[in-house]
């Protein structure tokens, strides 16, 4: 989903080029989804891009990154330690990019100190254009006590990303819960 999403319930509290609030998704879609596939998964679109460049992309050696991904909207994933960050309330990454998507707001905001920027979506597609702002961006705002700016990368997963993204995020969930797979009636017996 390109907004934010509440984990808890599968709800889309806003998606603003949706003009979606409050949308329920995951209920709605849960009786449109055949069981035998498991539960209904709704997740923000940058974190499952950051996810699937950590999976199958260059992400493992990249370090803590914030990848930034777009279309008609702006957003970012962070990732650290291996692992998505969502920070206190779960949107990190999400707030207000199409109002400051600039490389310096970004990082100010994700309040991270990243190894790497990684461009995906149509970023990863301009970079050749956008690689040289972006890097006098992270020079002017490079903290005091940092000897050098975040690398920027390149997503080679480029608009592919979310999708892998999100097929590894059901595949670590069914590896980590294989007992989804079954029918109700075989849950039971568990």
């Amino acid at each position: 989903m390109p907004g934010l999403v509440d984990q808890a319930t599968g709800t889309v509290a806003r998606a603003p080029n949706l003009d979606w609030n409050g949308v329920p998704l995951r209920r709605l879609l849960a009786g449109r989804v055949p069981a035998a596939l498991g539960p209904v998964l709704v997740e923000n679109e940058a974190n499952v891009a950051a996810l699937g460049e950590l999976w199958f992309g260059d992400g493992a050696s990249l370090g803590d990154y914030v990848h930034i991904s777009g279309e008609i909207g702006v957003g970012a994933g962070i990732v650290v330690g291996g692992q998505l960050f969502r920070g206190a309330h779960g949107h990190a990454g999400e707030r207000c990019l199409e109002l400051f998507c600039g490389q310096e707001a970004i990082l100010r905001r994700a309040g991270l100190d990243p190894d790497t920027v990684v461009l995906g979506g149509i970023y990863a597609v301009l970079a050749p254009w956008l690689r040289a702002s972006f890097q006098r961006a992270l020079l002017a705002g490079i903290p005091m006590t940092r000897a050098a700016p975040p690398r920027i990368a390149i997503s080679a997963l480029g608009p592919d990303a979310a999708a892998r993204g999100a097929a590894g995020l059901v595949t670590a969930r069914l590896l980590a819960r294989p007992g989804e797979l079954l029918p109700a009636s075989a849950r039971a017996w568990q």
